[in-house]
């Protein structure tokens, strides 16, 4: 082993623990730098879901608010297509009122 290479080593293997990228491996040891966050990918909007979907992801914000206590499954199913049904006919009904006036 030459001098600093050990070094250079622990420091390669630090940084790949700590997520981060090496730069310069150099005599004194290697420089590294944060890795860039991957980015997560969107989420398509909520009017793109399929219905069945928007009424699973607001029947679990229901749940939630609950404190995410089990036993109303249904009651929070039931409200969220409830609640889904009304916006569907509120955007059917301001669509109709736009081609009239």
């Amino acid at each position: 082993m030459r001098f600093g290479e050990g070094r250079r080593q622990t420091d390669r293997i630090a940084c790949i623990l700590l997520g981060w990228t090496l730069l310069i491996p150099s005599l004194l040891g290697v420089y590294c730098c944060p890795m860039p966050v991957p980015t997560r990918a969107k989420e398509p909007l909520l009017e793109m879901l399929p219905f069945e979907e928007r009424i699973r992801r607001r029947a679990y914000e229901l749940y939630v608010q609950r404190g995410n206590q089990s036993g109303s499954e249904l009651d929070d199913w039931l409200q969220s297509e409830e609640e889904m049904l009304q916006a569907q006919e509120q955007v059917i009904d301001e669509a109709k009122a736009r081609r009239r006036g």
